[in-house]
This record gives C-alpha cells, structure tokens and sequence, in this order.
C-alpha cells in the first residue's frame, strides 16, 4: 500500500485531481469531508470553537456557519491559527484511523490511497504520506476561480491566497506537481503519468 498526500494552492484543482486519481483507483480521505465531521455539533471541537468564536459562526439548526467563519478567520492570522489549533489534533487522529483502517485491509495491497489536504505541509502531514503531489496554477487563474466559486471579490480572493503558504515552498515537499493551468485534457495527461509511476511503487512496498 503506497498512502500519498495531495495539497496545492486554494482554486488549484485538488478536487478536480483527486476525482481523477479516484477513476484510477485510488481511495481518497477528503480533509474537507473529515473537518466538517470533527465539528459536528456537541463535538468537543464544536464546543471549542463556539467558546472562542462566539454564537455569531453558527447557522440555525447549531451547525457552523463555514461561511461567516471564513471571513473571520481569513481577516485574521491570529484567529486562523486558534482554529487550526482546535480542530487539527482531532483531524489528524481521524486520518490516521481511517489510514489504519485502510492498511489493515489484505485486500489493499499495492493499492494507493490519497489524503487530500489543504493545509498538508502546515499541518505536518506530510510525515504521514509515502509521495506528496502538489497541484497548482497561474495565480491569476487560481484569483479568477477562487473568486467565481466563492462569490468573493477580488481583493479577499488575494487575501485568501495570500494567507497560505507560496506554492513555491509547497513545490520543495512535492514527489509530483501538476500544473493544472490549462485544459482538463492537460491535467487529465498529468494525473495518469503520475498514476503510472505511484502504482510500481505501490507494488514494490
């Protein structure tokens, strides 16, 4: 079993790449799905980020406000890092189970699984993968996504940008980095290079 990590800039396309590694065969944890498990409401995550953000993140049936507490936490480093420290143990310790889970399985030998995580490197995570893939494009492409797929303008698309780390240093961490500026065509001929190489190392582990 060859377990990868798959990160990239926000609007990138780690989405996008991950249903194609998916057609491919691999299995995929979804931090994005995880997150939004660990904080379900009366979760101990929940509670702490109520006790700390305050009843305006929350939506009318309890559940978070994603939205609002977006804006919140983009607007302030320091808020971002809080969030980051109350939800990320729980995630982590979630990834690893189902990593586990996953591992134990015979039947999974020489396949390929893939935790898609925004926050990969920052996280550290990236101590839990064989292969780390890096997906990005230009930034004024990754501007124009963001800006259309979150309803946001212009400046708070840069702020958000701005508020990860450069793609540059996530690039030093990558075995792999897809360009996905371009056509789906495009990345769809990177994705499958790339599976063809994780696949012999998945076999030879």
């Amino acid at each position: 079993m060859l377990t990868v990590g798959l990160t990239g800039g926000i609007a990138c396309g780690k989405s996008e790449t991950a249903k194609l590694l998916s057609l491919n065969g691999a299995k995929i944890i979804d931090l994005d799905q995880v997150s939004r498990e660990v904080v379900q409401p009366g979760s101990e995550a929940w509670l702490k980020i109520i006790s700390f953000f305050g009843q305006e993140v929350l939506c009318g049936d309890g559940s978070l406000n994603r939205k609002r507490l977006g804006e919140i936490i983009f607007a302030d480093p320091k808020k971002r890092k809080k969030l980051n420290e109350i939800t990320h143990e729980t995630i982590i310790k979630q990834v690893q189970i189902q990593k586990d889970k996953f591992k134990a399985d015979p039947s999974n030998r020489g396949k390929v699984l893939v935790i898609m995580a925004p926050l990969l490197i920052e996280a550290g995570m990236n101590n839990m993968v064989d292969r780390v893939i890096v997906v990005y494009c230009a930034e004024e492409i990754q501007k124009s996504r963001l800006m259309k797929r979150e309803n946001i303008n212009e400046q708070e698309a840069v702020r958000r940008i701005r508020s990860q780390m450069p793609l540059e240093e996530k690039m030093q961490f990558a075995n792999y980095i897809i360009d996905n500026s371009g056509s789906l065509e495009e990345t769809k001929k990177q994705v499958a290079e790339i599976w063809n190489s994780l696949i012999m190392v998945a076999l030879d582990i």
